[in-house]
């Protein structure tokens, strides 16, 4: 069984449609099957009426340094979603509390040693074309799988940043390096989720997890679990 957790991408205080990992060009949600509005409020409810329990809201404002939606994050804790959030840097400051994990992304890092001390948070691998960014450069895959070989994590989550938004599917080879060389509780995957056939594959490599946005909205993906 595979769980699908909806992504919330917030920026000024509305669900943005992310494409590509372009930040500046998001745009409000628009043209949603779930949905009506660009609202996170409304997101929510209807992701809970759906049946959906966890969701990943990255907080855009907070991770670009322009604000932040710390009240999307509480409103989700509020109807009771276990909550993964991405709220930038400052989250590495920050504790985790009772159903939300901070998410530690490798693009807010120097270098993959800093990766270390991170044991037992929330990380997220994030690849770009390949190759994993960090905040000055990017790194091969190989490196930072060594780096982090024997440590454990809460999460380790494996972003495909160019691929999100593109229905183009994830790098399942990558996935599987992942799968192979990291001790975790869990390894969820997102970027480039086509379908139901992607959540087949990634199941059946031993993912159990996985972020989506476009192919909810789109109505392609539907419920919270897929058995295959």
């Amino acid at each position: 069984m595979i769980k699908v957790i909806p992504v919330l991408d917030i920026m000024n205080g509305l669900v943005v449609h992310a494409v590509a990992g372009i930040r500046e060009k998001y745009r409000p949600l628009r043209n949603s099957v779930i949905v009506n509005s660009a609202s996170p409020y409304d997101l929510l409810r209807k992701l809970k009426n759906l049946g959906f329990d966890e969701v990943y809201i990255a907080d855009l404002d907070s991770i670009l340094r322009a604000g932040e939606n710390i009240e999307v994050i509480s409103k989700a804790l509020s109807l009771g979603f276990r909550v993964l959030a991405d709220i930038g840097v400052k989250g590495v400051r920050m504790k985790d509390k009772p159903k939300l994990e901070l998410v530690i992304g490798t693009e807010y890092l120097s270098s993959p040693e800093q990766l270390k001390e991170l044991k037992n948070r929330s990380i997220s691998i994030d690849v770009y074309h390949g190759k994993v960014k960090f905040k000055d450069k990017r790194h091969d895959i190989h490196g930072v799988l060594k780096k982090i070989k024997n440590i454990t994590y809460s999460n380790v989550l494996v972003i495909f940043l160019n691929l999100v938004g593109t229905f183009k599917g994830p790098d399942f080879e990558l996935i599987k390096l992942v799968l192979d060389n990291v001790s975790s509780k869990e390894i969820i995957v997102g970027g480039g989720i086509r379908g139901v056939e992607d959540l087949k594959k990634l199941e059946n490599i031993g993912i159990s997890k996985v972020l989506v946005a476009s192919a909810l909205h789109k109505g392609i993906i539907v419920k919270p679990y897929y058995s295959f």
